[in-house]
Parts: structure tokens; sequence; C-alpha cells
């Protein structure tokens, strides 16, 4: 897998991106809704570092790890090794949501 930089490219296994990748509410299905607040509540407790790859040693990057990222949402099956793009944006889009609605109350 690849990790794109605004500096160079770098070989990861921390992306995943499934190739062409499918938004279309037609290619999905057991849907659930969401609480934005329980998910707000969830990415405020998330462990946040910053880190270097072990192979890119002095690029720094942020974020969650993957292990902590499944274990608060339970995305991406039972790989706790790589967040999916689609499931960290989700995530982000759902927790915005939850504080919005507290800020309206």
């Amino acid at each position: 897998m690849l990790e794109i930089s605004h500096r160079h490219w770098a070989p990861t296994s921390a992306v995943m991106v499934k190739p062409g990748g499918n938004s279309d509410r037609n290619a999905k299905e057991s849907f659930r809704t969401v609480e934005g607040k329980l998910i707000l509540e969830k990415v405020a407790s998330l462990p946040m570092s910053e880190w270097d790859y072990k192979d890119t040693p002095g690029i720094r990057h942020l974020g969650p790890m993957a292990q902590d990222f499944h274990a608060a949402f339970g995305l991406n099956g039972s790989d706790d090794r790589h967040i999916s793009v689609v499931d960290e944006g989700g995530v982000a889009l759902a927790a915005i949501q939850g504080l919005n609605e507290k800020v309206e109350v």
C-alpha cells in the first residue's frame, strides 16, 4: 500500500482503499442509524498521538492507532491493524453532526 504525502510516496500498511470504492447507496445493505452524540463521545475519548512510521523516520503523522479505533467503533470487520479511510471519514462526519446537536441545544 502507499501513503500519499505532500513530500513523497512512502510504502506503508496504514491506509486501506478499496479499488474503485463505491459510495452508491445501491451497492450497500444492512443500513443502521448512528447516534452522532455517541460517536462524538467515542472520538473525544480516542487516544490520539503524533508518530513516525518505522520505515520513514522523521516524517510526522497524527492520529489514532488502528487497534484503538477498532475497539471504539468495531468497523472494518475483524481487521484491527488498519483504519479504512471510508470509516475514518464516516466517523468524523458523524462526530461533527453530534457536535452540531450539542451546540444547537
